[in-house]
């Protein structure tokens, strides 16, 4: 591993910055556990929470971006979507 160059700043994230990063999507994001885990970073109640689901491809596809943010609705989450392909 090569050390960042004297003329680089390294990158200091924001502490308030909160993400869950998930490969696979519809194995990860379609699971009841998942969607509690970020509902959990919100520190609120789900019926509190947003969230915009942005799918590429095929995942705009209304069957495809159900079977990722049913989980989400469920619990409570308030769920919209920003179609990228269709």
């Amino acid at each position: 591993i090569v050390p960042c160059p004297a003329f680089r700043r390294s990158y200091t994230p924001n502490p308030s910055l909160k993400g869950i990063f998930a490969g696979s999507g519809v194995a990860s994001m379609s699971t009841r556990y998942m969607a509690q885990a970020v509902v959990d970073l919100t520190q609120r109640r789900p019926q509190g929470v947003s969230l915009l689901y942005i799918g590429t491809a095929s995942y705009d596809i209304t069957k495809f971006r159900d079977k990722q943010t049913n989980a989400f609705s469920e619990m409570g989450v308030t769920v919209e979507s920003l179609n990228v392909a269709n």
